[in-house]
């Protein structure tokens, strides 16, 4: 599985080319523009987003060690171009609130 910076992700936002996000925190807050809010244990059992295997997918969740998990399984079932938010959100807000300073 590939990590993505939270400025990689910044930019590709910006360009208005953002990977297909996955937010596996059972709340998740406004933080990014999510496209699906799903539990490690829905992936674990094979509820997966109804979506191409090879479109990009950017998994997150607070700190980026359970959406890590969560990418290894979607690589398992066969998803080709999985990311992990590199340390999650919290390391997503800290680069959002540097750049708006």
């Amino acid at each position: 599985m590939k990590t993505m910076t939270p400025q990689v992700l910044q930019t590709r936002l910006a360009e208005g080319n953002p990977p297909y996000l996955i937010d596996i925190r059972p709340v998740s807050g406004e933080v990014l523009p999510v496209d699906s809010q799903t539990s490690l244990e829905d992936i674990q059992t094979g509820v997966l987003p109804n979506i191409s295997k090879d479109m990009p997918i950017l998994v997150i969740c607070t700190y980026g060690r359970v959406s890590e998990l969560a990418g290894a399984y979607l690589e398992a079932a066969g998803f080709t171009d999985v990311y992990n938010l590199a340390g999650g959100v919290r390391a997503w807000q800290q680069v959002v609130q540097v750049s708006s300073d």
